[in-house]
């Protein structure tokens, strides 16, 4: 999801790139301008980028993939920002040319904003995959430093966790919090990583130190405080609750894992849900999240559908590019489509209760016939 600080950082490589006259330089400040542009203004703009895409990402996937059909691969901005080893068995030959293009494409320098990374594939047992491309994130040739890892299945709720060394090599470096790893899950189940070492008391303290002298939002403490969330403290765990509305945009990438919350203390389920509500009130996070949230994140569209922000409808194009598409050789999941759809359904109803209440205003246009009439038959 991208901050501020990261549309600063891409813009200023888009400029150094364009200045060495690459193409990718003028895909990436093109696409930032199209955020800022509106009707007939953006056509075609919108036009020149969708061909900058075809020209420069197109080709840059098929080079690394070399037509393996097990990589499907997200961009914005001209950036790698997801990436899925699709879900079916694989054949060693096929898990290793799947292994080989994964490796290539995190190794891009495009891949240096890798938010999402779903490994998929499995066999009839633990597949070698799952411990390979943990360890492959630590490869000194690799620039991908995702947000989020799922082996396997995508989780559904937060009620199981395992302890790192669940898995079957040393995770040590890749759970390093200047690393950006945020969350970890294998078959649903989520990795414990380190965030601070201590008692509960310890724990507690560095929670009040990550907000001292305006320091919440560097990438090292949103780091620690999205591993802090969950703590096995609750006191811990609702204190870094409480920062989270603080955050700003920042805390748009939080969401997700937050709407997971389904069972635990009485007190944690009710602040979660107050938290979520605070949030969904804020129009920069709501459209972060309507903007960003990926297919393995179903539960944020049923979130969006209950903000009373306009904003929010901008994920209906994003829903139904996500039950248009097939996602590889699997289709959407059913319960992740009747949670799409329902959301989908959801977010057109509060757009026509919108649209008929302008009707109703005299500041609009919709609403001058109307009032026109009122006048005529009351005047």
């Amino acid at each position: 999801m991208w901050t501020e600080r990261e549309r600063e950082e891409l813009s200023v490589w888009a400029d150094e790139l364009q200045s060495r006259g690459e193409g990718l330089g003028e895909l990436i400040a093109s696409s930032l301008l199209l955020e800022s542009r509106f009707g007939a203004d953006a056509a075609d703009l919108r036009a020149r980028v969708a061909v900058l895409e075809q020209q420069i990402c197109a080709p840059m996937v098929a080079e690394a993939t070399a037509g393996c059909p097990a990589i499907d691969p997200s961009w914005e901005h001209g950036m790698l920002v997801a990436l899925r080893v699709v879900d079916h068995p694989l054949g060693r030959r096929l898990e290793q040319r799947a292994l080989d293009s994964l490796r290539k494409l995190l190794s891009l320098p495009v891949a240096r904003f890798l938010r999402h990374l779903r490994v998929d594939a499995r066999e009839l047992d633990w597949t070698p995959i799952h411990r390979e491309v943990p360890a492959m994130l630590t490869e000194p040739g690799v620039v991908a430093r995702p947000w989020s890892v799922v082996l396997g299945a995508p989780p559904r709720h937060m009620r199981r966790r395992s302890p790192l060394a669940v898995l079957d090599f040393n995770a040590a470096a890749l759970a390093d919090p200047e690393r950006g790893l945020r969350s970890l899950f294998l078959d649903t189940v989520r990795v414990e990583l380190p965030w601070h070492r201590g008692d509960k008391g310890t724990r507690q303290r560095a929670v009040a130190s990550l907000g001292n002298a305006g320091r919440l939002v560097e990438p090292s403490n949103l780091t620690r405080i999205a591993r802090a969330l969950w703590d096995p403290s609750v006191r811990v765990r609702l204190r870094v609750l409480n920062t989270i509305p603080l955050l700003g945009v920042d805390a748009a990438a939080l969401v997700p894992e937050l709407l997971l919350v389904e069972r635990g203390q009485l007190e944690w389920v009710i602040r979660v849900r107050e938290v979520l509500g605070i949030l969904a009130r804020n129009p920069s996070i709501v459209g972060s999240v309507a903007n960003n949230f990926t297919v393995d994140q179903t539960r944020c569209a049923g979130w969006l559908a209950t903000s009373p922000l306009a904003v929010a409808r901008a994920a209906i194009p994003r829903i139904e590019a996500m039950l248009a598409s097939s996602l590889g050789p699997r289709a959407l999941e059913g319960w992740a489509r009747r949670e799409l759809e329902d959301a989908r359904r959801r977010l057109d109803y509060r757009a026509e209760v919108q649209r008929e209440a302008l009707t109703f205003d005299a500041r609009t246009a919709a609403g001058q016939p109307l009032l026109r009439r009122l006048r005529r038959w009351f005047g």
